[in-house]
């Protein structure tokens, strides 16, 4: 069963139990790890994984009545908060420091912490790397992306750090209509995003579910990922970027080392971070020339199916998983002799 804020029932095989969460930023904080943790001790697990670090309290709590629970740490949560916009810059160094002493106290009796890249699992003294990739049944190949419509897409959490006055401005100097998926940060941030001149030339479609994210992808020429060069996101591993090349869409990015050596160059065209003209740039290059954005959708999709296929890593997660239940129920036998 997972525990979420969205949805209730049945969906390809799994349980889902919706809890209720408040809207603002702070009432979540203060209040989901509470009612996340009474809805778990409702469920009878061999093991409960978290994803957000809101709710290692709830883990925290579960881990000390004895259940086994793992936490899977997508994103450097020290490191992004020196960097988050909404925090005064005077207090971001000490919360940072705050969330890696309360990431590292909440998750010692947790059986063990994922980390996207090797840098966060080292940070656990049971850490393990696990990396976020795509599936390919999620992403399938689409038309040919010089027959698409000459428009730009970006998919994901919508914030100022991943760039999204940045977008703006870019599609706005190209002209090219930008359709933008996900849930906005703020209230405050939507109506700021509404009252830049460059949200005349975006179709927003607002929350999407995933089985939608092919038709949408389908719709656009490439995808963009500008985000801001923060510390956290040159160390990222972007899923977004590699479900964008699953897809065969070419996709405009900002100029990181480690995404440059992940992606061997390949099916992207790079531009500083946060510099709109040359992202403009880019995008009217994809917007015109065929040729390039057949060779940067066929590089990118090879390039994912060989590195970057979720189902490697999925086998790895189900069979730690297994070890871990089998762990738990050899130790009560053994407890039983």
């Amino acid at each position: 069963m997972i525990l979420n804020r969205e949805f209730e029932g049945k969906k390809e095989g799994v349980f889902f139990r919706r809890v209720e969460l408040p809207v603002r930023r702070l009432g979540r904080m203060g209040t989901a790890a509470g009612r996340f943790w009474r809805a778990a001790r409702q469920v009878p697990a061999d093991l409960y994984q978290l994803h957000d670090p809101e709710l290692l309290p709830a883990g925290w709590a579960l881990a000390r009545e004895g259940k086994r629970v793992v936490y899977d740490a997508h994103e450097d949560l020290p490191r992004q908060l020196l960097d988050k916009g909404w925090i005064p810059s005077l207090l971001r160094p000490g919360l940072s420091r705050a969330a890696r002493w309360g990431e590292e106290r909440l998750t010692r009796k947790f059986v063990c912490c994922l980390g996207a890249t090797p840098e966060i699992a080292r940070r656990f003294p049971q850490g393990r790397v696990f990396r976020n990739f795509p599936l390919p049944e999620e992403f399938p190949a689409g038309p040919d992306p010089a027959s698409r419509p000459r428009q730009a897409l970006y998919l994901g959490s919508i914030t100022r750090e991943r760039g999204l006055f940045t977008m703006l401005e870019a599609v706005e100097a190209a002209g090219i209509p930008l359709l933008l998926a996900g849930r906005m940060e703020s209230g405050e941030l939507s109506r700021q995003a509404v009252d830049h001149p460059g949200w005349s030339m975006v179709r927003w479609m607002g929350l999407r579910g995933r089985e939608e994210l092919p038709a949408l992808m389908d719709q656009c020429r490439m995808g963009l990922l500008l985000l801001q060069g923060t510390d956290a996101y040159r160390r990222s591993m972007p899923i977004k970027l590699f479900e964008y090349q699953m897809a065969g869409l070419p996709v405009v990015a900002s100029d990181f080392p480690l995404w440059r050596q992940l992606t061997q160059e390949k099916g992207v065209l790079f531009v500083p971070p946060g510099d709109a003209r040359a992202a403009a740039q880019a995008i009217r290059r994809l917007a015109q020339e065929d040729d390039l954005v057949r060779r940067l959708g066929r590089e990118g999709r090879e390039l994912a199916m060989g590195r970057f296929d979720g189902r490697r890593e999925q086998e790895r997660l189900v069979s730690l998983w297994n070890s871990l239940v089998l762990e738990e129920t050899q130790g009560r036998e053994g407890g039983l002799g």
